[in-house]
C-alpha cells in the first residue's frame, strides 16, 4: 500500500458520517476534503433559501451538523406525478471531523449554484526540531 493511499484511508475513517438521521429526513450528497489550512464540507442543496432553510452547528468533539428543509415551492397539488425522485422536506447530516478543527475560529459558509460550502480552519500545529543524541561508551571503540 502506498503512503498516499494509507493517509487517505486514515482520513476517511475520521470523516465517516455518523449513520444517525432524524426520522423522515434525507441526507444531501456531501464531499469532504482538506487543504493545507482547512477542511471543507461541500453539500449539494439546490432549490433552497440558504438564510431561511439551513442551520449549521459545530458541536464540541468536532461534530458538524447541517440541517434544514427544502420546500417544493412550485407544486400546486393539482399535478399527477409519473416520477418523483427529488427530495423535499427536512434534511439532516451529521459529520464527524478530525480533532484538527480549530473550534475557536468562526465557521465560514457560502451558498452558490446549489452548493453550500463550509470552511473549517485547522488548528495551527507547532512544529519543533528534535535533536538526536548518540550515546557511545568510551570502551566500545578500540584504537590500534
Amino acid at each position: 500500500m502506498n503512503l498516499k493511499k494509507g493517509v487517505e484511508d486514515m482520513f476517511d475513517d475520521f470523516t465517516e458520517p455518523v449513520p444517525y438521521t432524524e426520522p423522515e429526513s434525507w441526507q444531501p450528497p456531501t464531499d469532504i476534503y482538506e487543504t493545507v489550512d482547512s477542511f471543507i464540507v461541500k453539500m449539494e442543496l439546490p432549490g433552497i433559501q440558504p438564510k431561511e432553510d439551513i442551520e449549521l452547528l459545530l458541536e464540541s468533539g468536532n461534530r458538524l451538523i447541517v440541517k434544514g428543509k427544502r420546500i417544493d415551492r412550485t407544486q400546486t397539488h393539482n399535478e399527477h406525478y409519473h416520477q418523483d425522485e427529488i427530495n423535499y422536506g427536512p434534511f439532516y447530516r451529521l459529520i464527524q471531523l478530525p480533532d484538527l478543527i480549530d473550534e475557536g475560529d468562526e465557521l465560514k459558509a457560502k451558498y452558490k449554484d446549489g452548493f453550500i460550502e463550509v470552511v473549517l480552519p485547522k488548528k495551527q500545529v507547532e512544529h519543533r526540531n528534535l535533536v538526536i543524541k548518540s550515546e557511545s561508551k568510551k570502551n566500545d571503540i578500540e584504537e590500534e
